[in-house]
């Protein structure tokens, strides 16, 4: 192959790559936790089928799960116990960070444009936002999210950002068999109210790579996919969980092997030195 055929087959290959759209060379991995026996699983996003990862080996109830993108942690957070935990996600395994400072702290969330670990903590009054220091587990209060139902603890049990626009949306178990999706001022706590769905006990949050919204059921364990635009809402199938509190979203980057790129390089040096052009 002469150097010609070389740099034309090199600049195909750049193209090529570059015109692929990298999210159909990645994956990504729903993660629940079931504070029923205390394990982590990974569940298909397709039919809700799960894999049983491992037990978090820890008191309390591992009732909130959070994926940091930047620094490849999972974090954990236990009612009872009030806790914060690092999880080794290929195991299950939780690793103490400190004492939140605050209970119930169901809802979490990682922030990945703002470096930011959110949580929310359930009262009679409603819900606080708390933003919580990964290196010791304290929590420090934002501001109150707001009371939306009448005789009804309004607990903001999901927490989920939004990859593409970064903002904050929160999910309610409701009365009277339903529950409600708020999205959430970052800055001040406070949340707005979206829609209403028919189902009851939603609990666990978390949107994919592309935005798609996850929440599951957790007296049932059916897992949903959310339409943020609208109330409606599909069924994806039973977890099998026996109590389906926790919910995050782990991607995996995806890796393009560009072969011979080092070759393509060289021979454009020797053409710009030669002719005092670069094509690309």
């Amino acid at each position: 192959m002469n150097k010609r055929t070389s740099a034309i087959l090199g600049i195909f290959v750049i193209i090529l790559c570059l015109s692929l759209d990298s999210g159909l060379y990645a994956t990504v991995m729903l993660f629940g936790s079931d504070t029923d026996t205390q394990e982590l699983f990974i569940i298909d996003t397709t039919d809700a089928g799960t894999t049983k990862v491992g037990s978090f080996e820890v008191e309390g109830v591992m009732a909130g799960l959070a994926y940091d993108a930047n620094n490849d942690i999972m974090y954990g957070t236990t009612t009872r116990t009030d806790k914060l935990y690092s999880i080794d996600y290929t195991t299950g395994n939780a690793a103490l960070i400190g004492d939140l400072g605050a209970s119930f702290m169901h809802g979490l969330a990682y922030d990945n444009s703002a470096d930011i670990l959110f949580g929310t903590y359930g009262s009679s009054e409603g819900d606080g936002l708390y933003q919580i220091d990964v290196s010791t587990g304290n929590s420090t209060l934002i501001g109150n999210i707001g009371h939306f139902y009448e005789d009804h603890l309004n607990t903001v049990s999901g927490l989920a950002v939004h990859p593409l626009t970064n903002d904050l949306y929160g999910i309610i178990g409701g009365p009277d068999n339903v529950s409600a999706l708020v999205k959430i001022d970052k800055t001040t706590g406070s949340g707005t109210f979206l829609y209403e769905y028919s189902i009851p006990n939603l609990e666990g949050l978390t949107f994919l790579q592309d935005g798609t919204l996850y929440a599951t059921d957790n007296w049932s364990g059916n897992l949903y996919l959310l339409d943020i635009l609208s109330d409606s809402t599909q069924l994806m199938g039973d977890t099998g969980l026996g109590n389906a509190l926790g919910l995050t979203s782990v991607p995996e980057p995806a890796t393009i092997m560009l072969m011979g790129l080092g070759g393509l390089i060289v021979i454009r040096r020797r053409k710009c030195a030669k002719f005092r052009l670069c094509l690309f």
